[in-house]
């Protein structure tokens, strides 16, 4: 589905673009907006491909699961475990030029207090829950399967009012209704791929009044963020995927090929945008779009020297 890919395309670079503002400390409504739907379109993406491979794949009952659940593990946990044990840390370092306080509070940050890299783990934690609830019936969608998705979430509720300090639970019920949405949307796709004019107006019209309303109203309590984070990713979720479907020859292909390399780039961002922002210190928006760019850029050409010189045997090897 070479329209999720470019979409992934475009989440990515809003993501790296937050980042890179957050840093520079400039634009706060541009970054309100972006922060609005960013992460919760990631979240619907991962939950939509989820669904649509668990779905389309020949395996059956707890053989289905554990396949998904150790491929979700070896692509989310293991470039977490090694970001987490090295580039974050390192970061710290680079940034502080203290030694071991820098590897103490990286490690800390990001496996004790979820600060970095925490969509991977969480997103990890989200299709373990998918698989629970969808072996039963080995769809998404039906009675038996949103009732097993409400009592997973209420599940997750529970667990978090009772450790409220763990926020890896937090971030898995801030983003549960994102995930579960796009899975569920998986069985409406004909829309999500191609929606008609009426859906992609309506969508398009939520998703810009979010997004702006969003950074106008600091005073609006978290949980109100939690319900207008997930609307505005899947209000994006549509007019993203009318843009990508407008997206014809080599500048599709391209951009296919970024979606493809997300989870590279997501990492990459981390150790990056902190660096560059620090080393170009940008002042305003202009600068700062263009360091996130660069970073991009920079990610997508060492992921392709990766593929293609370091390693081109990946291309032979790797699962499609």
């Amino acid at each position: 589905m070479q329209s999720v890919d470019i979409v992934r395309a475009m989440a990515i670079m809003f993501v790296v673009l937050g980042h890179a503002l957050i840093y520079a400390n400039s634009g706060s409504f541009l970054m309100g907006c972006i922060y609005s739907f960013h992460m919760a379109l990631m979240f619907a993406l991962s939950g939509f491909v989820t669904a649509a491979s668990w779905e389309r794949s020949s395996d059956e009952g707890l053989c289905l699961a554990r396949s998904k659940v150790a491929r979700s593990a070896r692509r989310l946990l293991v470039p977490y475990a090694i970001c987490g044990i090295a580039v974050v840390p390192t970061v710290n370092f680079l940034l502080t030029g203290n030694l071991a306080k820098s590897f103490i509070t990286g490690w800390r940050n990001a496996f004790l207090l979820n600060r970095f890299l925490w969509y991977l783990p969480c997103c990890f934690f989200l299709v373990c829950i998918f698989a629970v609830v969808a072996l039963p019936t080995r769809r998404t969608g039906g009675i038996r399967w949103l009732v097993g998705t409400g009592v997973a979430f209420a599940l997750v509720v529970a667990a978090y009012l009772l450790v409220p300090s763990v926020d890896y639970l937090r971030s898995v019920m801030n983003y549960f209704a994102a995930f579960f949405a796009g899975a569920w949307l998986w069985t409406r796709r004909d829309a999500v791929l191609h929606p008609g004019r009426r859906l992609l107006t309506c969508a398009s019209i939520a998703f810009a009044a979010l997004a702006v309303t969003f950074p106008l109203m600091p005073e609006i309590p978290i949980f109100g963020k939690n319900i207008v984070k997930p609307v505005a990713g899947i209000a994006a979720l549509f007019p993203f995927m009318a843009i990508a479907g407008k997206i014809k020859g080599p500048a599709a292909s391209g951009m296919a090929h970024v979606g493809r390399t997300t989870l590279f780039l997501y990492c990459f961002d981390f150790f990056a945008t902190p660096i560059a922002v620090r080393y170009f210190t940008p002042t305003g928006i202009l600068p700062t779009l263009a360091i996130a760019i660069s970073v991009v850029a920079l990610g997508i050409f060492i992921n392709l020297a990766w593929e293609y010189a370091i390693l081109p045997e990946l291309k032979k090897t790797s699962a499609p």
